[in-house]
């Protein structure tokens, strides 16, 4: 959240200063921010991703240890 609002800030801090040049050149200021923007948009793109493979992965060891928990209790009853 703080880097949105650190984002937010810079590019209004930019809007003014490209309002008060009327210049069209973009500044370093904004290519910055722009590079921010995309490299947010990158590793929320990634977060997503690697989310998915850990639910994956997760679904996967609880079925695993549901199996063994099965087979152990299994096994068990056997034996009495």
């Amino acid at each position: 959240m703080k880097f949105l609002a650190l984002a937010a800030s810079a590019a209004a801090c930019c809007a003014h200063l490209v309002a008060a040049r009327g210049a069209s050149k973009v500044t370093p200021i904004e290519k910055v921010i722009e590079l921010l923007k995309n490299l947010q948009a990158e590793t929320e793109e990634q977060s997503k991703v690697e989310a998915k493979a850990y639910d994956k992965y997760a679904c996967f060891c609880k079925e695993q240890a549901d199996e063994k928990l099965y087979m152990i209790e299994k096994s068990t009853k056997k034996d009495c």
